[in-house]
């Protein structure tokens, strides 16, 4: 007989009462509605565009029901869906999908198995929404009774209750092939058996039994064990227990919730730490992390472990989560990047350069920025990509979000933004010029530069007015700048550019550990009247010190007294002992400091080669011109801001055209070494894979930086760029004065004639019909010839330039364009959330180096490195 509960009587749990056949009717009506609401969805809406798991292997044939299947139920089967599926169809494959319980994907394998006649994939997604809706409802039903025999609510209350839990929005998720239905089933069904027993023991036994296969649908399903915990502190607050019996049965319940995930890590660690599974179908599209690859794995690592484990196992589920999910400020979840995706998708990828000029008469004034210097203006042209206002103030939008102007003013006030190293990065603070820098590390920086800088001033003096003499009484006519990296390619790179302001003596470069190249250098200098500056702030790098010693040798062979040394070697470090043992005087060393980056360091004491060729005079120029840039990038709002627009295109150019390189094309041969050294600036500063947060990126970083001067490179590589098949964004670098007005300037206008041309054509191309016409008007091709020939005459165009154009080149205007690259770089890192300022990759090779260098010295042959190693070794043994 059917019975009905009235109000404020006992509720007996029948299943037949009114008030719980209206439950049904709102749990099913809600399933209906979001069986609809996603049917609909997934036939009409495209699926949004995300980096999200879509599955392995080709797609199996299906038959008509199967296709009705997938067609009816794939809305319920996106995003993680596809891991459990995945798992359901080939286990665990890979390290990532180790963060999904194995509950969930092993019920719905096992369902599938169970029905017939249609395909293994949907079977697996038939059987997952079965379970996850099964499991849904019977959640509402546990739900309404917990709410009636726990919290005795009033039949409004009630319905109210189960009406948002079956309506709430993110309640698509119990019906889609997650675990939340089953996760939820079990935890209510606990509970229930919790409260429902009258037997304390059973009750708690019962519902933890039911908690550990919860903890098996999800990992937080041992927190479950706090439900037994509130029980067991409110009977003994309430006197009802002994606090013994109360602890006892904690612990007994939180080993009975915790040994199945146990026994499932320790299966784990059997299956990843104990064997290799190299079965290329399951690395085929991404990077992923398969069993027995011990070297990725770090939790399969257990200090003083090293026996099958069963309680102590490694805890893989916190790395895991951490390396794959944990990731708050992760680039691709940014909303300014989410919606530059979207709009590439839409419309970025398909925009026209050339119909962008053709709409917008004001293009170029709109995209392009000036700035006045004392040496006339400098201008910057960003009208040659592929941007449209939108995807402008989109790109800004997310410099803004990732807290570029935040991160800019920690490096400008000497936060330590280097955290690995634990070290500011104030490079700014050498050519502040306003005198008003912060203290770093309890040091008033501004004193220490400029102390630095007056040491540097006398010294320049001395060598360029001859006062500084060699042991034979000569003027120092030659300065061979010893260094590797920062310490020489940017004194190098500058040396070269300002050639033209030559007023000291003439400047070489030593790098390279091969002997050549001391060996060459030292054929053009006399020892009587050369200058050897050692730039090594340690004074142990095993490159510079090896050349400073084989110049010392070489030096002595002619000068005889070692004495003599402290006339001709002077250093460029903080290693005061070890500079005195090499004979250098401690007035001839001029420090610097760990907050400057070698690779940032040319305007510190590593630029005293720069500052002696060109006077001292004009490298404080070099300094205000990099003051004039920091003080534009610091103040500057970010749509105006050049280093920031650079930095944002090159990240749209990277991040969602797929672009790997940028070039660097200067028209003036006095920078020819200026992409060699932002090879270093940039590949050095931001060829990192590790984020900030200590997380692997899923996205892009730094680009293979490379260039050549116009015209040379028109006529080696420029092909490429043209027609190749890689979008190569590029900048060109010109001045509108030449430095040598040979012929009247006819050799500096033909090159300006390039520099223009080039960006041109690398916008508009040549259609089909263009190329048809100049063919025919040639007049020289048969029609067989011209149909074979056209294709090759096509060029696509619509390839992104940034132009640069300097009134001259002048050490102001070379500091200012310097200073605008590094703080692109700056930005670029801090938009990708890497640390742009250490270089800890150059430090595996040099390790790796001394041991080699030991086996070169050995008797016999060497067995203790690869196979390829130990014969490139043995080889190089019995042949040198």
């Amino acid at each position: 007989m059917k019975r009905t509960r009235k109000r404020g009587t006992d509720y007996d749990g029948s299943p037949l009462t009114e008030d719980m056949c209206q439950s049904i009717r709102i749990l099913v009506a809600s399933r209906l509605i979001v069986f609809g609401l996603q049917l609909v969805g997934s036939s009409v809406l495209p699926e949004a565009p995300t980096d999200a798991f879509k599955g392995v292997g080709g797609e199996e044939e299906q038959n008509f029901l199967s296709k009705v299947i997938i067609f009816v139920l794939k809305g319920f089967s996106r995003w993680d869906s596809q891991r459990f599926l995945h798992i359901a169809k080939y286990g665990y494959t890979w390290e990532s999908m180790l963060a999904f319980q194995p509950l969930y994907p092993t019920i719905v394998a096992l369902l599938s198995k169970c029905i017939p006649y249609i395909s293994q994939d949907a079977s697996l997604l038939l059987a997952g929404v079965l379970i996850s809706n099964t499991c849904f409802l019977l959640t509402g039903l546990l739900l309404h009774k917990l709410i009636i025999e726990i919290f005795n609510l009033t039949p409004f209350t009630r319905k109210a209750a189960i009406f948002l839990f079956a309506f709430n929005p993110s309640s698509i998720f119990f019906s889609s092939l997650y675990t939340e239905s089953t996760y939820a089933f079990l935890t209510f069904s606990g509970i229930y058996a919790l409260h429902s027993e009258v037997n304390l023991t059973k009750s708690i036994l019962y519902s933890s039994l039911i908690f550990s296969i919860a903890s098996l649908a999800r990992s937080n399903g041992i927190l479950n064990v706090g439900f037994i915990g509130y029980k067991l502190l409110a009977l003994w607050i309430g006197k009802r227990i002994r606090i013994e019996w109360a602890i006892g049965m904690l612990i007994l319940s939180y080993l009975v919730v915790t040994i199945p995930v146990r026994m499932y890590e320790s299966y784990v660690y059997t299956v990843f730490c104990g064997h290799a599974n190299n079965d290329n179908y399951f690395v085929a599209t991404e990077e992923r992390i398969l069993p027995g690859d011990l070297s990725k794995l770090e939790w399969c690592v257990m200090e003083g472990t090293n026996t099958f484990p069963f309680l102590i196992v490694p805890n893989y589920y916190t790395i895991i989560q951490k390396k794959y999910w944990d990731m708050p400020s992760s680039l691709r979840h940014n909303p300014a990047f989410v919606k530059l995706q979207e709009l590439y998708s839409s419309k970025g990828k398909d925009l026209k350069m050339t119909e962008l000029f053709g709409s917008d008469p004001t293009r170029f004034y709109k995209y392009t920025r000036f700035l006045t210097t004392p040496d006339g203006a400098f201008l910057a042209d960003f009208s040659k990509n592929i941007v449209d206002d939108e995807i402008f103030a989109a790109l800004i939008d997310l410099a803004k979000q990732r807290k570029v102007c935040e991160m800019r003013d920690a490096m400008f006030g000497g936060d330590k933004i280097n955290f690995t190293e634990d070290r500011a990065v104030y490079h700014v603070g050498l050519r502040n010029r306003s005198k008003n820098s912060p203290k770093i590390d309890g040091q008033d920086i501004d004193k220490d530069v400029n102390d630095v800088l007056a040491h540097m001033k006398d010294f320049c003096k001395a060598i360029i007015s001859g006062e500084w003499k060699g042991f034979s009484g000569k003027k120092i006519t030659d300065v061979v700048n010893i260094g590797i990296g920062g310490s020489d390619l940017g004194p190098l790179m500058v040396t070269e550019a300002l050639k033209h302001y030559q007023v000291g003596p003439n400047v070489h470069f030593v790098s390279n550990i091969d002997g050549t190249h001391l060996a060459e250098v030292l054929k053009k200098v006399n020892p009587e009247t050369c200058l050897f500056v050692i730039a090594s702030k340690t004074f142990t790098t095993q490159e510079t010190i090896t050349n400073a010693e084989s110049a010392k040798h070489w030096f002595l062979e002619h000068a005889k007294d070692a004495s003599h040394v402290g006339k001709h070697f002077v250093a460029l470090s903080t290693n005061a002992p070890l500079c005195k043992e090499f004979g250098i005087k401690e007035e001839n060393m001029f420090a610097f400091w760990d907050w400057v980056g070698g690779r940032y360091s040319l305007w510190s004491a590593i630029g005293l080669s720069i500052a002696v060729f060109i006077g001292y005079d004009n490298f404080e120029k070099l300094l205000d011109g990099a003051h004039f840039m920091d003080k534009h990038f610091k103040e500057t709002e970010l749509e105006n801001n050049i280093p920031v627009i650079m930095a944002v295109l090159g990240v749209w150019y990277t991040n969602f055209f797929g672009a790997e390189t940028h070039a660097l094309l200067p028209y003036d041969q006095y920078l020819h070494r200026f992409a060699a050294y932002f090879q270093q600036g940039d590949m050095e500063s931001n060829g990192k894979s590790i984020t900030r947060d200590g997380h692997r990126v899923d996205y892009s970083t730094g680009p293979i930086v490379w260039g050549e001067p116009g015209t040379n490179g028109q006529h080696a590589f420029y092909q490429l760029i043209h027609q190749g098949t890689k979008l190569i964004p590029a900048d060109f670098i010109a001045t509108v004065k030449s430095l040598n007005p040979i012929r009247d300037s006819l050799h500096h206008k033909i090159l300006l004639a390039n520099f223009l041309a080039q960006t041109e054509a690398l916008m508009k191309g040549k259609t089909s019909e263009e190329a048809k016409k100049e063919l025919l008007e040639a007049g020289n091709h048969t029609t067989e010839q011209l149909n074979k020939i056209l294709p090759h005459k096509v060029f696509e165009g619509n390839k992104p330039t940034n132009s640069f154009v300097l009134q001259k080149m002048t050490p102001f205007t070379l500091g200012s364009l310097i200073a605008a690259y590094e703080h692109k770089i700056f930005v670029q890192g801090i938009i990708w959330n890497i640390n742009s300022y250490d270089q800890w990759g150059v430090e595996l090779g040099k390790q790796l180096a001394k041991v080699i260098l030991g086996d070169l010295n050995s008797e016999g042959d060497v067995s203790s490195h690869d196979n390829s190693t130990n014969g490139l070794i043995n080889f190089i043994k019995k042949n040198f």
